[in-house]
């Protein structure tokens, strides 16, 4: 027995997608709106920006936002990285969330209206029975 996951897939046309560094050269990038589910495994581990990992963390995302370009647009990529200062590398990283954000639709903080769960201070909403000790049943 046989079965082909995938065979079967809806054509969506999706609106292209382009960005540019500003004060690093203003040529523009196009992002194929659709990342390949390795890319996204590699995204999802890499580190969680510190500023201990920060140009590891830049390091990764490059090489995420690079395989989401367009293929004639990655050799001006390459070369954009060496007009960027090594102080500026959170450009990257906001870049390769940004581009997360656009092809997922999913954001990847929770926005601003959003409760952040439950508050660690404050009362329980579990009142305690009186009595102090549980029974050990």
């Amino acid at each position: 027995m046989h079965r082909s996951f995938g065979a079967v897939r809806a054509a969506v046309e999706r609106e292209p997608i382009t960005f540019d560094f500003g004060l690093y050269g203003e040529e523009s990038f196009t992002v194929v709106p659709d990342p390949t589910l390795g890319d996204t495994f590699d995204l999802y581990d890499a580190p969680e920006p510190t500023p201990a990992n920060e140009l590891e963390s830049a390091r990764v995302c490059a090489r995420f936002i690079r395989r989401m370009l367009a293929p004639e647009d990655r050799a001006r990529f390459d070369q954009a990285l060496y007009r960027i200062p090594a102080a500026e590398c959170h450009v990257i990283v906001g870049c390769a969330v940004w581009i997360t954000e656009q092809v997922t639709t999913f954001p990847t903080e929770p926005p601003t209206t959003s409760s952040r769960g439950r508050q660690s201070s404050g009362t329980s909403s579990r009142a305690r029975r009186g009595g102090g000790a549980r029974s050990k049943r």
